[in-house]
């Protein structure tokens, strides 16, 4: 919503598998309940940005090229991806959290059920994203890794992590609490072309 309010000659849709959106939204801004891994829900070509985010808990692995290709198909010439995706398992740089810890066990115990009963890794994810990106065709791949402090012992703006993307001379700012990686792409025009003569 916020980018439909800065960008209001901008068509903005939503989609999301649950009814959590605003009462109020911009009337440039459209929000769609629909699931992503039930094929095509837009034209071709429609967007110059598709920004996805918080999937991977809910993708089986083998689910992931089909997704991005289906952000490629919809993907304008030229046009960019944003990916954020958080890695859930956490890590001290201090070493203050001891591997046998109740939560490092938890979190091995999630991996390891998410892993054998929903085909779904959660740990570890973004370097195959990454490498799905490519299959595809995207060009000029950023990743950028953000750390994200948790806990009471953070202070001042170390608490909020910014993530900027330049599309065309407009700027758009998207304000995370939480840590990931954001990969940001190019299609390539040979690369469409090559596509569309398949």
């Amino acid at each position: 919503m916020e980018v439909a309010d800065e960008f209001p000659d901008c068509e903005v849709y939503g989609i999301d598998l649950a009814p959590i959106q605003e009462v109020y939204v911009p009337q440039n801004c459209t929000f769609r309940l629909e699931n992503v891994l039930n094929g095509p829900i837009f034209q071709d070509e429609k967007f110059d940005l598709i920004q996805s985010r918080c999937l991977a808990p809910g993708f089986p692995d083998r689910r992931w090229p089909d997704y991005i290709a289906e952000i490629w198909r919809m993907t304008k010439p030229l046009g960019w991806i944003q990916l954020i995706e958080l890695d859930p398992i956490r890590r001290c740089d201090d070493g203050s959290m001891p591997v046998n810890s109740a939560l490092a066990e938890y979190e091995r115990i999630a991996m390891r059920v998410m892993k054998e009963s929903y085909a779904t890794t959660i740990h570890g994810a973004l370097p195959r994203l990454t490498r799905h990106v490519q299959k595809a065709g995207f060009i000029n791949i950023k990743q950028i890794d953000i750390k994200t402090p948790l806990g009471n012992w953070t202070s001042g703006s170390t608490f909020v992590c910014w993530s900027r993307l330049t599309i065309r001379q407009r700027r758009m700012e998207n304000r995370t609490m939480y840590g990931g990686t954001t990969e940001v792409c190019e299609t390539s025009d040979s690369g469409w072309h090559a596509r569309m003569d398949r």
